[in-house]
């Protein structure tokens, strides 16, 4: 049985067809990071244009986020490689959860037998 604590679950897309990965420990910072979740970024009730992050290195390759409207689509680009992923999130948790800002960090899933 998997068990997911309250916070937001990310996935990566993969290489193949219907494959998404765990965000790794760096993506899923980085990726809340660039997200700003509960700063009302879209308020004025307006389309938001795609935004492109400032480019961040990890280990020997530059990277960089593109927000579509937003908040997503979203896709992490590899300016070194010029692959493109798709990043796909999920809030989990309750309203307590969402007040005190425990969903606007990675969720922690562990396998229990």
């Amino acid at each position: 049985m998997w068990i997911f604590k309250s916070g937001t679950l990310i996935f990566v897309e993969g290489d193949r067809k219907d494959e998404w990965w765990q965000a790794l420990d760096w993506q899923a910072r980085e990726f809340l990071k660039v997200m700003r979740f509960g700063e009302m970024k879209s308020m004025g009730g307006c389309v938001i244009p795609t935004e492109y992050t400032d480019k961040f290195k990890q280990g020997e390759f530059e990277y960089r986020f593109k927000l579509e409207e937003g908040y997503g689509p979203c896709y992490l680009e590899n300016l070194s490689t010029g692959k493109s992923r798709e990043i796909k999130y999920y809030h989990l948790g309750n309203e307590q959860d969402m007040n005190n800002g425990k969903i606007f960090r990675k969720s922690e899933i562990r396998y229990n037998r």
